[in-house]
């Protein structure tokens, strides 16, 4: 498998919906509520280790009542398009945040609105307005801070109803199998389309591109591609036929934009 660091090209080793919340969305920093395409001037290197020292402090947890967490529980997306929502919710005492398609990581209160997780160190934080309503969320990682917006249990129903007929059916993703046409064949020549990347995916192709290119050179010319199945994460995974082999080919929904946030390559034998 190469992986590209991208944005979810390492998800298949990652062991936690909270790591996959940031593997999966890329390397963003925005201002919380903004759901817009992320930039690569978000944030500069030094606020980005600042925000890195702090995300990786030791965490203490403190006292909380357990009612009190009822107000965060529900459902957050990161952009419209995208069907990939955090549920937060409670079990008693226990508190959770699952992303879709993965398992539930148990998270601990830092403050009355601030949580952490154990199994990486990610932290995060609900936004509070007027009245004590909870507008959205935000995860704390990897010298990142990414906004999610809350939504209804109506929409996010709607959405996974809409998710289960595109796996059931096999119906790809808007404008994915052009994407990854396009990646493919800008990998080919050896000169990347960084303008059709997220800027977590432009970075991670920029540092991996070496690998990439002598993946493409032994590969040979594209003959085919084709959807073999949509993932429970919304994912597409195509199955692409070249001159010499095959790789199985994974891209994520596409963002606002039309960007590729998010896809990895595994070389089959």
């Amino acid at each position: 498998m190469v992986s590209r660091t991208r944005a979810f090209r390492a998800t298949p080793a990652v062991p936690t919906a909270v790591l996959y919340m940031l593997a999966f969305l890329g390397a963003i920093c925005i201002p919380t509520g903004q759901a817009q395409e992320p930039t690569a001037a978000a944030a500069t290197a030094a606020e980005r280790a600042k925000l890195l020292e702090e995300q990786t402090r030791p965490q203490k947890q403190v006292p909380f009542n357990p009612k009190d967490f009822d107000k965060f529980a529900g459902y957050y997306q990161r952009f419209p398009e995208i069907p990939v929502f955090v549920h937060i919710y409670r079990n008693a005492d226990r508190y959770y945040s699952q992303i879709t398609g993965q398992a539930p990581v148990q998270i601990f209160p830092e403050s009355p609105s601030e949580f952490f997780a154990t199994v990486a160190a990610a932290q995060i934080s609900f936004d509070v307005g007027p009245g004590r309503q909870v507008t959205g969320l935000v995860l704390h990682q990897g010298g990142m801070l990414v906004p999610w917006k809350r939504v209804s249990t109506a929409a996010f129903e709607v959405a996974s109803n809409r998710l289960q007929q595109r796996i059931k059916n096999k119906i790809p993703g808007a404008g994915t199998e052009a994407a990854m046409r396009h990646q493919i064949a800008t990998l080919e020549s050896g000169e990347p389309d960084y303008s059709s990347m997220g800027p977590g995916l432009a970075e991670a192709t920029r540092q991996q591109l070496p690998q990439l290119k002598g993946l493409f050179k032994k590969l040979g010319a594209l003959k085919s591609i084709a959807l073999s199945k949509v993932l429970p994460n919304g994912i597409d995974m195509y199955l692409a036929t070249f001159e010499h082999g095959q790789l199985e080919c994974a891209i994520s929904p596409l963002s606002p934009t039309g960007k590729v946030v998010g896809d990895f390559y595994h070389l089959l034998p």
